[in-house]
């Protein structure tokens, strides 16, 4: 996205992060967090030096959960999620991150990937009690109901009560009449 990417392995930027997030979550009253983003691929200007494979950045980002989570946990964020970018191009990577945290979000649920990757994200975040979330629709845009039926319709078949499947558009609430109607 044209942005530099900061060493998700450095202890001093690790530190110097969770105690700005943590400080956040005590002054705003949160109960969570959501990071933004946890990529397993990097989609930076330039990729970093010190990462030069897709399995180095994911040492870092793992390196960087094992030490803010406990952090953000210890400080009074009841909830971690964070925000898998390219999660279906390495969904054994993923699961990895979601091990760390409270679950897992797709920005662009059920637009990549196949029926079984999307089937296999809800199913691979909600082990152990964990959450996913996902949200249809390109853009800042809320998704077609066709997108929105196809996302909630495999979010119903395979959750295991832990998943969100919505609009891209955070005011839109929309639910599928359709499965309203069901027996």
């Amino acid at each position: 996205w044209g942005q530099p990417h900061m060493n998700p392995a450095n202890a001093g930027y690790q530190a110097a992060w969770g105690e700005r997030v943590a400080r956040q979550v005590r002054e705003g009253g949160f109960d969570g967090v959501f990071i933004d983003d946890m990529n397993v691929r990097c989609n930076c200007q330039s990729v970093p030096t010190e990462y030069p494979s897709d399995a180095d950045l994911q040492n870092a980002m793992r390196e960087f959960l094992d030490g803010v989570v406990p952090y953000l946990k210890s400080n009074g964020a009841q909830h971690v999620i964070g925000n898998i970018g390219s999660w279906t191009s390495d969904p054994t990577a993923a699961s990895t991150y979601i091990e760390r945290m409270d679950g897992g979000f797709e920005e662009h649920f059920g637009a990549l990937g196949t029926f079984e990757a999307s089937r296999q994200q809800v199913e691979d975040a909600q082990q152990d009690d964990k959450w996913f979330y996902g949200v249809i629709g390109s853009g800042e845009e809320g998704g077609t109901e066709q997108q929105l039926r196809y996302g909630q319709g495999i979010a119903l078949l395979f959750t295991a009560g832990r998943t969100v499947v919505g609009s891209r558009d955070p005011t839109n609430e929309q639910w599928i009449d359709a499965y309203d109607q069901a027996d």
